[in-house]
Formats: structure tokens, sequence, C-alpha cells
């Protein structure tokens, strides 16, 4: 996704985070093929205030963002007042990434049923946007997926 973006502004300075030195890696790989200076890869972990306090942005962008990683992407734009475009997915698939929410809710966004994980997820990302002022809860078109929703704000408006 960093690459996209920094390939459809060249103007931006884009940074892409990841906790892993080799997915950073193969980030700049994939940015040296394509010779995209406006584009850093920064090994961080959003869970760590210090990582977080290094971090400079406008936006925050996340896609997939799985279980914790949605909460841990929002406060990196609510700390820094930044705009952000957060994708959340899964709630229970991988035990490191869950979220302090509900469980029983969490497990609703996963079940099988269409309409009853669609309502538990608007419910749990509701809940997420109470942190701004102006966020916005989308839906992306159920052709591309039929489970994730956007969590969107302008930023620069702390409640």
């Amino acid at each position: 996704l960093a690459v996209a973006i920094a390939r459809r502004f060249p103007g931006a300075a884009v940074t892409s985070v990841d906790r892993t030195a080799a997915s950073v890696a193969a980030g700049e790989a994939a940015r040296d093929a394509r010779g995209l200076s406006n584009l850093r890869f920064v090994v961080a972990d959003l869970a760590a205030p210090d990582d977080v306090a290094a971090l400079e942005c406008d936006v925050v962008v996340a896609l997939h963002a799985c279980g914790g990683l949605t909460d841990l992407a929002l406060a990196v734009a609510r700390s820094k007042g930044a705009a952000c475009l957060v994708v959340p997915c899964c709630f229970r698939s991988h035990p490191h990434l869950r979220a302090k929410g509900d469980p029983v809710l969490d497990a609703l966004c996963e079940t099988n049923r269409r309409d009853v994980a669609l309502r538990a997820m608007r419910c749990v990302n509701s809940r997420r946007c109470l942190q701004f002022a102006d966020a916005k809860l989308l839906a992306m078109d159920a052709a591309w997926t039929p489970r994730n929703l956007v969590i969107e704000c302008a930023g620069g408006n702390k409640l």
C-alpha cells in the first residue's frame, strides 16, 4: 500500500511503519525497484510510546488492520492530530493483536452470518469513531470485500 501511495502522490513524503525488520526490508526492495525517493520504511512498534513519539505524520493509513492494530493506528492519528483512513479487519484471528474490547461482540464480528457480523462490526467501529470529533464510518463496496469498513477522520480535532 505504501508503494502505491508513494507512486500516486510523488510530492508527498510517505513513511511505512512495521514492527518486523523483514517486512521493512521487503518494502525497501520494492521501493528501490521502482525508484521511489519519497518513500521510507521504519521499524517501529505502534504499541511502544517511544516509537510513536518519534513518528511524524499528517495522515495515518492502515489497511487490513487486524484486531488491536486498528486501535493502535487510531491512537497514533489522535496523538499526532493526523487525519486517518483505517480499514479494520479480523477481530480474533491473531491472538497477539486482539483488541481489548468486548469478547462477545468481537466473536460476533467473526461469525459466518454476514448480517450479524456486519452489525457487530459497525458497533465496534462506531465506538472507535467516538475518539474523534469528525470521524465517519464508511462501508466499502461489497464486491471488493464483504467484511471491511473504513474509519475516516480529517484530523486536527482531538476531543
